[in-house]
């Protein structure tokens, strides 16, 4: 664990964010998320994966709240959607 840390905070230190793989910003938001409590930011569209009744589900962002710890999701198996 210590070693992950270590390489994540060294490519943190040479890299600008628009270098890396979304491998190495994906492990680096989760270890920001450990260690410091922080979550990124959620945007409108973006996938995610939501849990109910106990299994997680594929979903995308339709409202992000501006801010607030609440997001609205359209859950990506939901057949009575219709447009």
């Amino acid at each position: 664990m210590n070693e992950l840390i270590n390489s994540s905070i060294e490519i943190l230190a040479t890299r600008k964010w628009s270098e890396l793989t979304n491998t190495s910003k994906q492990i680096i938001y989760g270890l920001l998320a450990v260690i410091g409590g922080w979550n990124p930011p959620m945007r409108t569209g973006q996938p995610v994966q939501v849990q109910i009744n106990n299994q997680w589900v594929d979903a995308v962002i339709v409202d992000d709240g501006h801010g607030k710890k609440r997001i609205s999701v359209i859950l990506d198996d939901d057949d009575s959607l219709t447009v």
